[in-house]
């Protein structure tokens, strides 16, 4: 995992470039970290918690497999449980409406 986001930051400056050449440096002041990371942490995150309940008309609920060792961990997964209820709700929405 520690390798995936060194080269997301790596790569971070020749996103959405034709970039072939591999005569580069490797950390300059252009790279920066991207969604991919973030979504690499999330994933590591969210293997710490059960797969989520949804509840009608609230969400889902997320239970702990260990107490976050953080505010910060924890902050992070409390949104998980409105977010999955938000993207559950737009797939029934594309099934119902669009499909």
């Amino acid at each position: 995992m520690i390798g995936a986001i060194i080269g997301d930051i790596v790569g971070s400056r020749f996103e959405f470039k034709n970039y072939r050449k591999k005569d580069f440096d490797l950390f300059t002041k252009d790279c920066k970290v991207t969604d991919d990371s973030i979504m690499t942490l999330a994933v590591a995150k969210s293997i710490m918690t059960t797969p989520a309940v949804f509840v009608p008309f609230v969400g889902a609920v997320i239970g702990m497999k260990e107490r976050p060792k953080s505010a910060k961990d924890e902050a992070f997964l409390a949104y998980m449980g409105p977010l999955f209820g938000l993207l559950a709700i737009f797939a029934c929405h594309f099934f119902v409406y669009v499909h």
